[in-house]
């Protein structure tokens, strides 16, 4: 399946779950939005969330994942792709440019956060599942949250984010706190 398909699917996904739970908010993805300085494909992100909920982390007390969301979103048997997928988000690759809604060309804008995301970890909850998984696992997420991007993943049927020791379901709301060795408690 080609990559826009995926991206497809998984901002449906996105938007059918906002829509269950009554959430103002909405993902966009491939041409329903563009970079400001025209057809720059790798100056932009996967995937764009957009939303009113506050992501509040309990011990800095700080707003996390403001909105705008840019997401990137690899295959998750291809460790190379996922590498650097995270390394253009860990880099901030996309965080200086400016985007628009093809609707809205006159309401320019920039992403507030950065998210990674897998076919695999939007399906299973894993982040990689071909070789050592959990220790990959493990290893990518807390990659990702030392440069403060946030991986979205499936948890009990549903999506969260996981972002600096916790996991967020989309409506704001903390699931679950990670415990010593990467264990949910």
């Amino acid at each position: 399946m080609c990559e826009l398909k995926q991206q497809s699917m998984l901002a449906e996904s996105l938007n059918f779950e906002f829509e269950r739970f009554g959430m103002n908010a909405k993902a966009c993805y491939g041409n329903q939005f563009k970079n400001i300085e025209g057809k720059r494909w790798g100056k932009k992100p996967d995937l764009i969330i957009f939303h009113n909920q506050i992501y509040l982390h309990p011990t800095k007390r700080t707003k996390v994942l403001k909105s705008p969301i840019g997401i990137e979103f690899k295959k998750g048997n291809k460790f190379n792709q996922i590498t650097t997928g995270v390394l253009n988000q860990i880099t901030k690759k996309y965080a200086g440019e400016t985007y628009y809604l093809n609707e809205e060309k006159d309401k320019p804008f920039k992403l507030s956060s950065l998210a990674f995301a897998t076919t695999i970890s939007c399906s299973t909850g894993k982040v990689y599942s071909k070789y050592y998984p959990e220790a990959s696992n493990f290893f990518i997420e807390r990659f990702c949250w030392r440069a403060n991007v946030a991986v979205l993943l499936k948890h009990e049927g549903e999506f969260a984010f996981s972002f600096v020791n916790y996991l967020y379901w989309l409506n704001g709301d903390i699931k679950a706190r990670y415990g010593e060795g990467g264990v949910l408690v």
